[in-house]
């Protein structure tokens, strides 16, 4: 797993990808739950995925996807 931010610079707005890549075997209804501290204060906008969890049109998950 990496993580990298678009910036920085600390206190400063910033895009966060994600990039999972792991060497276990998964199949369909297999899923990804990210924990965060429940003091980050964050606007969520969205997720975009790529490979297994691409959705059927498009990229973008929407939040009827994220379950």
């Amino acid at each position: 797993m990496r993580i990298q931010p678009a910036n920085l610079e600390i206190a400063t707005a910033s895009q966060w990808t994600i990039y999972l890549a792991i060497p276990i075997p998964m199949e369909l209804g297999c899923f990804v739950k990210f924990y965060y501290p429940s003091d980050l204060v964050f606007d969520f906008e969205t997720i975009t995925a790529q490979g297994f969890f691409k959705p059927p049109v498009g990229d973008e998950l929407r939040p009827d996807n994220w379950i």
